[in-house]
This record gives C-alpha cells, structure tokens and sequence, in this order.
C-alpha cells in the first residue's frame, strides 16, 4: 500500500497529536487542517 504525500502527512498529523495531547484526541477538522 502506498500513500500520497498528503494522506501521509495526515496520518503523521494524527500520530503525533494522539502521542503528545491525549486530552484533546480526536481532532477536531480545524486541529487537522493546522498540522
């Protein structure tokens, strides 16, 4: 399988965010498109 450059930043987007503010996790639309 393999990822369009941008599907990839998404899912580095939602690892990242899931690993450093738990708190807030899911992400909001706004949360994703800034990162």
């Amino acid at each position: 399988m393999e990822l369009t450059q941008h599907e990839a930043r998404i899912i580095g987007v939602l690892l990242e965010k899931e690993l450093t503010t738990p708190e807030q996790y899911p992400l909001s639309l706004n949360s994703l498109t800034s990162g």
